[in-house]
C-alpha cells in the first residue's frame, strides 16, 4: 500500500457503483458488506476480491 496512488475507500463511505464503471477495483475482505459491494461493482467494473483465507460456499 505504500506505493499505491489510487483511491482507498471504507465500505461505510461507499454509496454507488457508477463511479467505478470501467475501472479495475480490488475489494478487501470477505464479510457480507465486501461481498455485496463486490457483486454490485462487478456489473460495470473489473473486480478482484482479496481475502486472508478462501471463502466458504
Amino acid at each position: 500500500m505504500e506505493t499505491y496512488n489510487g483511491e482507498l475507500l471504507h465500505t461505510a463511505a461507499y454509496r454507488r457503483p457508477d463511479a467505478y464503471t470501467g475501472q479495475r477495483v480490488v475489494v478487501g475482505g470477505g464479510g457480507n458488506s465486501a461481498i455485496q459491494i463486490a457483486v454490485e461493482l462487478a456489473q460495470g467494473a473489473e473486480v478482484s476480491l482479496a481475502t486472508r483465507s478462501p471463502l466458504e460456499t
